[in-house]
């Protein structure tokens, strides 16, 4: 497959109009949930958020934060075991409650559907507004995610990806 070509398609006014057709209109109604994961007893700590942003790199496929969120993650302290964890989806090397907050990223990313009907196993160990605050997370990020990137040349980003430059 042609890198250049997918990546023109994920990085496209057509895919961030439809993401934020689909995306927005929920973040508007659900953005009093950002707040309990950043403050207070429901918090959602920084070493998890890292966390849960490398699998979301990964996820999203986004090159750019692939290569940015490892460095921060060793900065902040996360092991090598942590981090490759993360990106792979992985429990091993994570505190529960990190396994739980990449565990229920993982599975919004791949099944917001199905994730919402039926909250799985590892994520259980999260609080309701621990889960509402991710989830909410997780929109945002695959708005920004169709947005960020789409106004680098294409090239650029295959390049970062390690494809033709």
């Amino acid at each position: 497959m042609d890198t250049h070509a997918a990546s023109a398609g994920r990085y496209s006014l057509a895919h961030l109009a439809a993401e934020a057709r689909l995306l927005v209109p929920e973040l508007v109604r659900t953005a009093g949930d950002a707040v309990p994961g950043l403050v207070g007893p429901e918090r959602v700590d920084g070493k998890t958020r890292l966390l849960v942003q490398l699998r979301m790199a990964r996820l999203l496929g986004c090159p750019v934060c692939v290569g940015l969120f490892p460095p921060l993650a060793a900065r902040a302290g996360l092991s090598d075991t942590a981090v490759a964890s993360a990106l792979a989806g992985s429990a091993e090397g994570l505190a529960p409650a990190e396994h739980a907050a990449v565990a229920w990223v993982d599975r919004l990313l791949t099944d917001e559907a199905d994730a919402l009907a039926a909250v799985p196993e590892p994520a259980r160990l999260l609080s309701e507004a621990q889960r509402r605050h991710l989830l909410f997370v997780v929109r945002l990020e695959r708005v920004v995610h169709a947005t960020g990137l789409m106004f680098l040349p294409h090239r650029w980003i295959d390049k970062v990806r390690g494809g033709a430059s």
